[in-house]
């Protein structure tokens, strides 16, 4: 993995979802989904539930950088 590049709000949920698969929980923690195929905008997604796109995005940095701190495998001896 590599460092997450700014997403745009303008980007679907489904389009995150297809690059960044491991995004998934951090998005249902704000029930964010791919009811309706995904088709929706992030920022229109967020503004149906009531969240503010901002922390969305922070929530989805926060777990890419953690998924990729999981997925490093540490020097052996």
């Amino acid at each position: 993995m590599t460092d997450i590049p700014f997403i745009d709000p303008e980007t679907t949920v489904q389009e995150i979802l297809d690059k960044y698969p491991h995004l998934r929980s951090a998005l249902a923690a704000r029930q964010l989904d791919t009811c309706c195929g995904g088709i929706h905008p992030l920022a229109q997604a967020c503004a149906a539930r009531g969240v503010l796109v901002a922390d969305v995005l922070s929530d989805l940095v926060s777990a890419h950088r953690a998924a990729e701190a999981h997925s490093v495998v540490p020097p052996t001896m």
